[in-house]
């Protein structure tokens, strides 16, 4: 555009002009402009920007003693809160508990940590995601499906070595929706 101008002799739509400060924001606008000043802005002040810590806004997580199992299905007994983990997906009020077993590899592995929220599934169900189902025998970490009884939900494991199961509706307590995993392998 710049070559076409000094070539016809006329001048530059604005429009133009402010392209050109957008992609080289070291070129000095007031010697675009008039000509006037040095072509780059090397001698001016730079705006510095500062850059925010980037875990400022994550979300400190308690992780419980809690095992959901990614198999059969069992309960741990009393909990309690055993540490704290930053996560930067998180929200208040979600928690971190460990899942025990491998039903639901390769997505969560045994002894990864599942981020949970509460979910209130009676209002609605988001058929095909994970979640944590408690009943007051069992704890299960399973994507959830629609079955064709009414009255309960597919429970379906990711590993393909585990059959779906069904579970009664009126015998589920809490639901907690699987927001995110830590993945706790080690390598040595």
């Amino acid at each position: 555009m710049i070559s076409k101008a000094i070539r016809q002799k006329s001048g530059i739509h604005s429009k133009w002009l402010e392209e050109i400060v957008d992609k080289y924001p070291q070129l000095n606008p007031t010697w675009l402009l008039t000509g006037k000043g040095s072509m780059l802005l090397e001698n001016e002040r730079k705006e510095v920007k500062t850059i925010n810590d980037p875990h400022e806004n994550d979300v400190l997580v308690p992780v419980y003693n809690i095992e959901a199992s990614a198999g059969i299905g069992f309960l741990n007994g009393s909990e309690y809160i055993m540490d704290q983990i930053k996560i930067p997906f998180a929200e208040k009020g979600d928690v971190a508990i460990s899942i025990n077993g491998d039903s639901m590899y390769p997505v969560i592995d045994d002894g990864d940590l599942a981020v949970i929220r509460q979910f209130p599934f009676h209002d609605y169900v988001m058929y095909g995601n994970i979640y944590v189902i408690v009943t007051d025998e069992a704890s299960f970490c399973k994507v959830i499906k629609k079955s064709d009884n009414p009255e309960t939900l597919l429970m379906r494991s990711l590993n393909k070595e585990y059959e779906d199961f069904e579970i009664p509706i009126r015998l589920i307590r809490y639901v907690y929706l699987v927001v995110g995993v830590v993945r706790m392998k080690k390598f040595i």
